[in-house]
């Protein structure tokens, strides 16, 4: 009977260990579910943070000075070589604004442009900038009068 009763609880505690090592085992999950959607979650919020200052950026370029704005692309630049894509790409993004340029290959050939150009650029309003005369877009546009 003894051996009985001893054996009964060695398999009574070693079940009540199995059951903690589970337990243990779901928080660790849990802990680190956690974690990486903390990441993610921070990751999208300075993404977001990025796309306000470029919303306001694109919005308020027009009042701003050519120093000013050369001061915010300083100010962006950094973000050219974010690891998030959202961040490089919204950077991308104010740089093609206020450029008027649209440069293939992405952020990264964006930051090596403004490196290589930084000190002679200057912005130019779109205003200024004089376009060429154009008769018509298309050639058969008088062809086709619209009906009014």
């Amino acid at each position: 009977m003894y051996d009985s009763r001893l054996h009964a609880l060695r398999a009574q505690r070693e079940m009540r260990q199995l059951q903690r090592r589970q337990r243990e085992k779901g928080l660790f999950v849990l802990i680190v579910f956690g974690l990486v959607l903390a990441v993610i979650l921070l990751e999208m919020g300075r993404a977001f943070r990025v796309m306000q200052q470029v919303d306001l950026f694109v919005n308020t370029i027009s009042v701003k000075s050519p120093a000013q704005v050369k001061e915010e692309l300083d100010k962006i630049a950094p973000a050219l070589t974010d690891r998030n894509p959202l961040v490089r790409n919204a950077a991308a993004t104010v740089f093609t604004v206020a450029t008027g340029r649209r440069i293939e290959g992405g952020a990264v050939v964006w930051y090596q442009w403004w490196v290589e150009n930084r000190a002679t650029w200057r912005y130019t309003p779109p205003d200024a900038i004089e376009e060429p005369n154009v008769v018509s877009p298309h050639p058969y546009r008088e062809a086709f009068p619209k009906k009014r």
